[in-house]
Formats: structure tokens, C-alpha cells, sequence
């Protein structure tokens, strides 16, 4: 499957910025069953600089800086993506296996388990959550198999609320509410699977729905 994105983002000053500095996410990182076939960034007006790099993880930051009074500014990021995926469900390795796995591995690159395998600023090591997935991550089953459960117990246990937290919300607070929105939900799974020693990451991207029937596809109204 062939995607073409076009995304823009807008900002509105109140006063006149002399000085402003944007860190930018919106490239895809090239992955195993990913390819970025093309890549355009505009910004109006044109910055003093932009620094583009690889950055923690496997990620592409651009790093925009202006120098000169602006009131508003007008970012558009556009690309081609080629996505051919497919998760190996009957043949992944048990739970145990990824964590002996991971745990074995030295690699401190962007995509090394050691990356995704302890706590950061938002996903903090939680006992709570991780006593309640330890049913679904049981060491002997397929490790895509024990994941899909999880996910599917998070789906049926809690409530999609979008005022039920801000995007500062704790995820151990999301979890015991048993409600909160798709952060919220990313959250809980990945403390709960990196307890159980699975490297788990926090990815964000486009989400392509289907619209009813007769409809037209919304653009720039569904949700990422």
C-alpha cells in the first residue's frame, strides 16, 4: 500500500515573536515493511536554519530556527510512503524468549531493546499495572499473541473519555479510572509490557478510517 500525506500545521502569535525554535517530527523514519519514497518540508517564512538528523530512537528531527520578528507561521510537511507489514502471529517467539532476548542484547542504537525497555518521564514502572497484565503476558505464549490480548483487555476494561484526562495525566492515574484516551491506553500497554521485559515503543502516525457508505473520506479529521 502506497500513502500520500499532506500535513499542515498552523501557529498564530498574539505579539510579534522575535525569536522562535521548533523541533520537528513529522518525517517517517524509514523501518523494516516502511519505505519513505519522497519527503518536502516548507515553512513560511523561511527559517534562518534548519537542522535535520536522526534523533533518540528511531526518529527524524528537524530543527527550525528564526531569527527574525514573526506573527505567524506556516509548517507543511508532505510524503510518499510505501507500508507492506504484516505481523508473524503464528510463528512469533514465546514471551520468555523475547525477554531472555532482550535482556541478552548490548546494542545502545536507536532501535536496541534498551531503548524501550525501562521507565521514561511519562511511562514510569507502575506495580499496579503490571500485577494486572501479568495474566495476559504469559511467558509461554507467542509474544504477538499475548500482546493482542492485552491490547483487546485494555479495549473491553476501559472507557475511551476525552475529558477524562489532560495530556499531562499520569497513565497509573488513566489506569485506575479505567478511562482516558488513545495516549492514555498507549501508556498502560507499554508500562505493562515492558514489566514483563517486552521492549514496547510509543509510536504516533495517521490513522486511515473508512467512511460510511456514499461518504467521502474526511481529510484532516481523523484522528492520529
Amino acid at each position: 500500500m502506497i500513502y500520500a500525506v499532506r500535513h499542515v500545521t498552523e501557529v498564530r502569535y498574539d505579539a510579534l515573536v522575535n525569536l522562535a525554535r521548533f523541533n520537528l517530527r513529522l518525517k517517517p523514519a524509514d523501518w523494516p515493511g516502511q519505505q519513505v519514497l519522497d519527503y518536502r518540508l516548507n515553512v513560511s517564512p523561511a527559517p534562518a536554519r534548519i537542522v535535520t538528523e536522526a534523533g533518540s530512537f528511531v526518529v527524524n528531527v528537524s530543527r527550525l530556527t528564526l531569527d527574525r520578528p514573526i506573527a505567524e507561521l506556516r509548517i507543511e510537511s508532505s510524503f510518499t510512503v510505501k507500508v507492506g507489514r504484516e505481523l508473524p502471529v503464528s510463528d512469533s517467539p514465546a514471551v520468555a524468549q523475547v525477554r531472555a532476548a532482550a535482556l541478552a542484547s548490548r546494542g545502545m542504537s536507536g532501535s536496541a531493546p534498551a531503548s524501550y525497555l525501562f521507565g521514561s518521564a511519562i511511562a514510569r514502572p507502575a506495580v499496579e499495572i503490571a500485577a494486572w497484565s501479568a495474566s495476559f503476558l504469559v511467558d509461554a505464549l507467542p509474544v504477538v499473541d499475548a500482546a493482542a490480548a492485552l491490547m483487546r483487555a485494555v479495549h473491553s476494561e476501559f472507557t475511551y473519555d476525552s475529558k477524562a484526562t489532560e495530556a499531562d495525566t499520569p497513565p497509573i492515574e488513566a489506569f485506575r479510572a479505567r478511562r482516558g484516551v488513545c495516549q492514555d491506553f498507549a501508556h498502560v500497554m507499554i508500562i505493562a509490557l515492558r514489566a514483563a521485559g517486552i521492549p514496547a515503543a510509543y509510536v504516533s502516525g495517521y490513522l486511515r478510517t473508512l467512511p460510511p457508505p456514499g461518504k467521502p473520506r474526511l481529510i484532516g479529521a481523523d484522528a492520529t
